[in-house]
């Protein structure tokens, strides 16, 4: 159970001044403790370490995207590092409906020209030091290469023979050529999700929230979570907004989408939640079913 006046505290040792008429904890977050202050104010407290160093990256990246993208995106007004156990952002709500990928093809259209527009702005924020890409290149291989190991541990053993040995075959196959790959890093959102994408009323992007999982990586994962949420004919929406300079290749968006269900099959392994292990294996099976289609 989440103690709200905990955080409350937290936050006025640091904004003694912030009058806190309300709060209300959203129970969203897998890395956040995630809270509605006054009704127009969003606070994220990190939940280890490591989101510490999550929140940290957002505050590096989001104030050079502001003025930038043609969407509204999160700035922290509210900021503290410094306290092991309540780090935290707040920033002002930003207002609107989530994106529906079934609405009208006009509305559909414009937000994935939008997307394929934001992915285009993040590419042009890489880095341009040789060293700087190549380190930040080894580190997402390093993560991916950890992340696809806990799948061989934890995820193979509970899922069935036949989706087992599909996983493993495309692992064989895949990912020596996924980990020699020489992808430049560029900024990712790294979690489009129709929650995180908002609308107006008309389901017209007109924000991105949601950057705790931003990272400099390779821009094929965000195809893939696009992709594992959307479906492959929003996606080709999507790359009409690219630039040519944006790297767009199926083979590596296949082989990301096939490992993206993991990351709820894992959470619901570690939490022991079915519904999240089921949902992650039906849209597991799914992506399978259509690998060798959109190869």
């Amino acid at each position: 159970m989440v103690e709200n006046e905990l955080f409350i505290k937290a936050i006025h040792e640091h904004y003694p001044c912030l009058i806190i008429k309300s709060i209300s904890f959203i129970p969203e977050g897998e890395d956040f403790y995630v809270f509605q202050v006054n009704n127009d104010l969003i606070f994220r407290f990190a939940k280890s370490e490591r989101e510490v160093e999550k929140l940290k990256f957002e505050d590096t990246l989001l104030p050079k995207l502001i003025n930038t993208l043609e969407v509204s995106i999160p700035h922290f007004t509210f900021k503290n590092f410094t306290d092991k156990d309540f780090s935290f952002v707040g920033y002002k709500k930003i207002e609107g409906i989530p994106f529906n990928v079934s609405g009208n093809s006009e509305s559909v259209e414009y937000s994935a020209k939008t997307i394929g527009s934001v992915i285009a702005k993040l590419h042009e924020f890489r880095s341009q030091d040789t060293k700087e890409i190549e380190q930040q290149r080894k580190n997402w291989i390093a993560y991916f290469t950890g992340f696809i190991q806990k799948i061989n541990e934890d995820a193979l053993p509970n899922l069935s023979f036949e989706i087992r040995n599909s996983i493993l075959e495309i692992l064989s196959k895949k990912e020596a050529t996924f980990v020699n790959y020489k992808f430049t890093p560029c900024p990712i959102h790294s979690d489009f999700k129709s929650s995180h994408i908002l609308c107006d009323e008309q389901n017209k992007m007109i924000g991105l929230i949601d950057w705790g999982d931003s990272n400099n990586a390779d821009v094929a994962f965000d195809f893939a979570r696009i992709l594992n949420e959307f479906g492959f004919d929003f996606l080709q929406q999507v790359k009409e907004g690219l630039s040519p300079q944006v790297n767009y290749e199926i083979e590596r968006i296949a082989f990301y989408t096939i490992m993206i269900p993991f990351f709820t099959i894992l959470q619901g392994l570690v939490s022991n939640d079915e519904n999240k292990l089921q949902s992650g294996t039906e849209k597991l099976n799914f992506n399978l079913q259509h690998y060798s289609k959109l190869l």
